[in-house]
């Protein structure tokens, strides 16, 4: 086995096999992976040229391609060292096994398999020397294998999947001429797909007009992997791309005035914003960049997004999972929170509505509220306040939420109207799907601490009891703590209680820093976080838990319990003066990023740390007359303020 040395001539003696291995990538990777095999293919183009006869076994393109687990996040791309063994001519022949650093971690396994088929054959780590800019020997490859190969392998990229790689390039960068070769080439082989594989987002407006005008020419989409330059599109360029009625990718690394200036221009042309995220030139912060970008284009222009992972550097995985439930969370609220009153029978000392008028809200503009969102496909609604349940029109609000599609309806309270037994019976049987009870101490003490009346402990566990005896099965009940000062301590002693009462779930919630939420109420919060880490490790089995406004820092491994901060996103609150806010930018108002921030895989979505030194009090204090105030049509975007 000599690496390195040049091919002999065994034309009409022999054939020369160029071996394009399997790879092993990182999930994420897949798409990048799909178009690896292109060098090799250009080094058998190469001989061909000269009058070589050579056959290409590449496992992206054949029968048989799948992808399979590789254990420790990674998979398996391609065909079996024996598949591809198998496929080798009997004779004298020499072979080239293709480099790759995404190559199984020594290619020794390969080799074996390839002596064993060809026992005489001298074979090569290594492509024999090329023009790189040779044509790929496409038709070396059984086409239709390497269909159903990269459609087994496909992803969900916007090209399709059995489109042939284009890579238009020389030394002199970008050329029409070759574009317009690769292309005939394409059309002559029978493809009906291609994706230009270049670096498109360095052409000018110019290139970029002439290669959509070249491939539409010739029949072809004009499809690139990478996206081209906002400020690179021509009026002309959207012109014919929207005769084609083809969508458009444009590179997330594009100037921001730029971008809005062509989803102003862009018309029928539909625009998704792609990134590729992870190369070996890039660290942790700057994947976290590239994905501010990608979120923001999203935000601003609502553009579809796809973020690809580039192997060889940074393992992307989490940043590009936190991408996801971003993406997810912000194409639109899943969930309103309405706060139905103002009013409250308890004086919590981290209330962050207790300044606020002793209103309930207008029960006409609240019935409008509820048509708005519903129309919208919202179907989750928590009524909240204040106290919920000292609206005396709660009952008729559920009621009416429940007709109009709302397909879970929860109650958070503290349940001291439960207390008497008739009301926690029409509570639990009025509509509701599930009720939630704030529980903010393991005895009497600690609760009328943070709750500010003395009896309130009391009729808060009957109320409990009540709902547990009175709720019909549909109806699931838990509990809700906000963690201070005077019980983050004792917080195992309050999951008891909130299992001898009977309750199925419990919500770990950190401060929200408005209103009474200041720092002498706080509690440190990776102590806190430490303690709730316990409880969860001790209850898992017998509560459902989940925690609220918690950096995913603070608690690392439990990031299935802290969904709730990243969801936020989805949800919209209504205030009683029919403010609507989005709950994640509203909260984010008192959020701060600090440079631990910068390499973390969840910074893209998690908006930092809360600050609580310094806290406002609510100002949002209303009279009678604002209750009635008209109900704005669009809904509040990330960064938009409150009406």
């Amino acid at each position: 086995m000599l690496d390195g040395a040049p091919p002999r001539r065994l034309r009409g003696v022999a054939t020369l096999a160029i071996v394009f291995p399997s790879l092993i990538v990182p999930r994420r990777a897949l798409a990048w992976a799909r178009y690896e095999d292109v060098a090799a293919l250009r080094a058998a183009g190469a001989l061909r040229a000269r009058g070589d006869d050579v056959i290409v076994l590449d496992a992206l393109a054949s029968f048989g391609a799948r992808v399979t687990d590789a254990g420790g996040g990674e998979i398996t791309v391609g065909v079996s060292d024996d598949a591809l063994a198998a496929r080798l001519p009997a004779g004298d022949d020499e072979i080239f096994v293709a480099p790759h650093p995404l190559a199984r971690q020594t290619l020794d396994a390969l080799v074996d398999a390839l002596s064993a088929a060809a026992p005489a054959a001298r074979i090569t780590r290594g492509l024999p020397p090329h023009d790189p800019h040779t044509p790929p020997a496409w038709e070396a490859l059984d086409l239709a294998a390497r269909a159903a190969a990269q459609a087994a392998l496909h992803d969900g990229d916007a090209w399709s999947p059995a489109a042939l790689p284009i890579d238009a390039r020389d030394a002199g960068g970008w050329s029409s001429g070759e574009l317009d070769r690769e292309l005939g080439r394409a059309a002559s082989l029978g493809a009906t797909s291609v994706v230009i594989t270049s670096p498109t987002a360095t052409l000018g407006a110019a290139a970029v007009e002439d290669a959509i005008a070249r491939c539409h020419a010739r029949g072809f989409d004009f499809a690139t992997r990478d996206g081209v330059d906002a400020g690179a599109v021509s009026d002309e360029s959207l012109r014919r791309l929207a005769l084609r009625e083809q969508h458009l990718a444009i590179t997330a690394t594009s100037d921001v005035d730029a971008l809005a200036g062509l989803v102003e221009r862009a018309g029928a042309v539909p625009l998704i914003v792609v990134a590729d995220v992870g190369g070996p030139d890039q660290r942790e912060a700057d994947v976290n960049r590239a994905l501010e970008r990608l979120v923001a284009a999203v935000d601003r222009h609502g553009l579809s997004a796809r973020a690809r992972a580039l192997p060889g550097g940074v393992d992307v995985g989490e940043f590009l999972w936190t991408l996801d439930a971003r993406l997810g969370a912000g194409a639109g609220p899943k969930k309103i929170i309405m706060n139905v009153t103002y009013r409250c029978n308890n004086r919590c000392t981290f209330c962050a509505t207790g300044t606020r008028t002793q209103l309930d809200g207008n029960h006409d503009r609240q019935r409008e509220l509820l048509a708005k969102y519903r129309a919208l496909g919202v179907k989750l609604l928590d009524l909240d306040g204040g106290e919920p349940t000292l609206n005396p029109r709660l009952f008729e609000l559920v009621g009416h939420a429940r007709r109009l599609g709302y397909e879970k309806v929860n109650v958070t309270t503290n349940a001291r109207m439960a207390s008497y037994r008739d009301y926690a019976h029409k509570l639990t049987r009025c509509g509701v799907t599930s009720v939630l009870v704030s529980l903010h101490g393991p005895d009497a003490q600690t609760h009328a601490q943070n709750v500010g009346v003395a009896e309130a402990f009391d009729q808060t566990c009957l109320g409990a009891r009540n709902l547990v005896a009175e709720a019909p099965p549909s109806v699931e009940l838990g509990a809700n703590i906000t963690l201070t000062k005077s019980n983050h301590k004792k917080l195992r002693q309050v999951a008891e209680l909130v299992c001898s009462l009977g309750l199925g779930w419990f919500n770990l919630q950190f401060l929200t820093p408005f209103g009474r939420a200041t720092s002498s109420v706080a509690p440190d919060t990776a102590e806190a976080a430490k303690e709730a880490m316990r409880v969860i490790d001790e209850f898992r089995d017998r509560l459902k838990f989940q925690v609220i406004n918690l950096p995913f820092c603070f608690m690392p491994g439990y990031e299935e319990f802290l969904l709730g901060d990243l969801l936020k996103l989805e949800r919209h609150m209504l205030f009683v003066n029919n403010d609507e806010v989005n709950l994640f930018e509203y909260l984010r108002e008192r959020r701060t990023k600090k440079p631990v921030c910068e390499a973390c895989p969840r910074a893209v979505f998690c908006g930092g740390f809360y600050e609580l030194d310094d806290v406002p009090e609510p100002t949002w204090l209303v009279s009678p007359e604002d209750l009635v105030r008209p109900i704005r049509r669009e809904l509040p975007g990330p960064g938009a303020p409150a009406t």
